[in-house]
């Protein structure tokens, strides 16, 4: 539901609103950290997957078998496609009916420009990159629990660094410390969150 407003809010700072906006994340390391951003997804790495939204909140996710099963955690319509052919199929089939369509230009590579325009021939592509950036300016609830989660990682993490730190030590020994201890503290934030859950 949150998930939602920060949907319309991207459609919200679009003066010529499209019709849908599609986000394509690209594959290794041609990530479009935007498509996380409006999935909320924090897990798998959605190589070749794409979010299409709505300008309701509502949002489509096309993506492979390997990730559908993390997919399915968001509040999505999940897509699944086996092979490149059967992706740009479902996503012909998905945006069919709009003609005006947004695409974050500052996140996708050329050649899946090409491809989706070549699929979609019959579209006027928008670029919505500088929408996406604003809408991103101001954080919601969501990004600040978790800027607040870091900061309470980070500070425990600090007062560890005394401890570590001796004559001797190499600055990669330290940084694995310091990695482990991170690690360490997520695990028990997220221990912490299920625990309440559960009470």
């Amino acid at each position: 539901m949150r998930l939602e407003k920060r949907i319309k809010k991207i459609f919200n700072n679009i003066e010529k609103k499209p019709d849908v906006i599609l986000i394509k994340n690209s594959e290794m390391p041609f990530f479009d950290n935007n498509f996380f951003y409006v999935t909320g997804l924090t897990h798998g790495l959605f190589e070749g997957s794409l979010a299409i939204l709505f300008p309701d909140g509502k949002m489509d996710l096309i993506v492979t078998r390997l990730e559908a099963e993390t997919a399915e955690k968001t509040d999505a319509n999940v897509k699944v496609y086996k092979d490149e052919n059967e992706f740009y199929e479902t996503l012909k089939n998905s945006v069919s009916s709009h003609k005006n369509i947004g695409l974050n230009f500052k996140g996708i590579s050329h050649r899946d420009f090409l491809k989706i325009k070549k699929k979609l021939s019959d579209s006027d592509f928008t670029d919505v990159s500088d929408s996406i950036a604003k809408t991103r300016l101001v954080k919601d609830e969501i990004e600040i629990k978790l800027i607040r989660d870091a900061c309470k990682i980070t500070d425990k993490v600090m007062e560890n660094i005394p401890q570590i730190v001796h004559d001797g030590i190499c600055e990669y020994e330290l940084a694995a410390e310091i990695d482990y201890l991170i690690q360490k503290n997520i695990k028990g934030t997220c221990s912490e969150k299920a625990n309440k859950k559960n009470t």
